[in-house]
């Protein structure tokens, strides 16, 4: 939801441990806001622009007849679809490692504020 970022910057939820009830809360009412708000219907508009265009072009008769004598592009090469296992294998596991850390780091920084919220007079 890029119209919560905003809130992010702006402080919105300064001071509120993610996934607190109140955070939910404000989050619930940040998110409510955005989806009646005219920048969720532009943002709707604009990313159903391209749907709306092709039910247009599949709705329009046509015939086989204006594909006659036309002259048919050679078709793609398409070996990549099987000689790229290997490739395809790597980069997932490389994707793997690297959320696993961010998982890792992420648990790790949790367990410290929570930690520390604790210890706060």
């Amino acid at each position: 939801m890029g119209g919560l970022q905003g809130e992010f910057r702006n402080g919105y939820f300064d001071g509120l441990l993610p996934g607190s009830k109140d955070y939910k809360r404000l989050m619930q009412n940040a998110q409510d806001y955005y989806r009646k708000s005219s920048l969720h219907y532009r943002e709707s508009e604009i990313l159903s622009a391209p749907v709306r265009r092709i039910d247009d072009i599949l709705s329009q008769p046509f015939s086989v007849d204006e594909f006659k004598g036309q002259e048919i592009p050679p078709s793609d090469d398409d070996s990549w679809l099987y000689n790229g296992e290997d490739e395809l294998n790597a980069a997932l596991s490389e994707r793997q490692q690297e959320m696993e850390h961010y998982n890792m780091n992420h648990k790790k920084n949790n367990i410290l504020e929570i930690h520390l919220v604790k210890h706060i007079p």
